[in-house]
């Protein structure tokens, strides 16, 4: 089995997560130790969503390595489905987030306290904003490269990290400066909030992707003209198209064709043609399994295309 998935090595997409996995679990020794030295509610978000965080990256891990294994005789479509689930598992991580950080959030802007301590915690977060930041735009790369579900979910993933990060520096840091003005103590807050924001945009594009998948929805605009163009440019090895099936499984697109070819041609030039348009479709469509059913035409077709009889010749 190659250890080439679809343009991005299966070694460096495993070496990618695991560097996030790592992320996460510094961020959680970073949080805890911030909590345990302050008392903002920012903090006990970041160690919370880094717990979260920790675990759908280690599941999106999992994945990865059990795709780069390959298909086995149970599994012979692959594991695309399973990719597009670790997505889903990645955003159930974020919604568990939601829940708990609006309600800490909703507590402190009733009932706001001064923010003390937190100057090591802010000294950690620092290291992971840098870091956070880093693994976004690799995992960014990524799934821009190739789309996947686990890459779109996991750069999402660190973009939350990396912002996080940044408004826990700006909102503690800001209580700390300015700890004598009433406004301040609304910084750690008001963070949160835009926190939440970016977690609920970032769970509505990771659902809406993984559910189309699940569902087997048929492949966008695009991909159907590109379709629809290679049909074009070999018409004339047809006789008629009677469906086009389509859908995406994790990073594999896969087309269905089913074409009628007239009666007459061999199958050495039936299959001549199919292995033409396939070689049209893969190089308009890169990361695409395509199936191409021939039929025969039907009676009717038929008797409409035999060679006429001659005219008896009367004497």
């Amino acid at each position: 089995m190659s250890a080439n998935l679809d343009g991005v090595s299966a070694k460096d997409k495993i070496r990618l997560l695991a560097l996030t996995a790592g992320m996460e679990f510094y961020t959680i020794v970073a949080a805890t130790v911030a909590i345990m030295t302050s008392n903002s509610v920012s903090f006990v978000t970041n160690l919370l969503i880094a717990v979260n965080g920790f675990i759908a990256t280690g599941i999106s891990l999992y994945t990865v390595k059990k795709m780069s294994a390959g298909k086995d005789g149970r599994y012979a479509y692959g594991f695309g489905k399973l990719e597009t689930v670790s997505g889903l598992a990645v955003a159930s991580t974020m919604i568990i987030s939601i829940l708990v950080i609006g309600y800490e959030t909703v507590e402190r802007l009733f009932h706001p306290v001064d923010v003390e301590g937190g100057t090591i915690g802010l000294i950690m977060t620092g290291v992971s904003a840098v870091i956070s930041t880093w693994l976004w735009v690799k995992n960014y790369r990524v799934s821009r490269k190739e789309p996947s579900p686990i890459f779109d979910s996991v750069w999402r993933l660190c973009r939350q990290g990396a912002i996080e990060d940044f408004l826990i520096i700006f909102a503690v840091g800001c209580g700390l400066v300015f700890r004598d003005s009433v406004w301040a103590d609304y910084m750690d807050p008001l963070a949160s909030m835009v926190l939440l924001y970016v977690l609920v945009m970032s769970v509505y594009a990771i659902l809406s992707g993984s559910m189309d998948d699940l569902l087997d929805r048929s492949l966008g605009e695009y991909h159907q003209v590109m379709i629809l163009r290679a049909l074009a440019v070999h018409f004339d090895e047809y006789e008629q198209v009677h469906e086009i099936r389509t859908r995406r499984a994790g990073t594999r697109m896969y087309v269905e064709l089913f074409l009628e070819f007239a009666p007459e041609r061999s199958m050495g030039e039936v299959y001549a043609a199919i292995a033409k348009l396939k070689a049209e479709l893969h190089e308009a469509m890169p990361n695409t399994e395509v199936l191409i059913v021939p039929t025969l035409l039907d009676a009717t077709h038929a008797h409409a295309h035999a060679k006429p009889e001659p005219e008896p010749v009367v004497a």
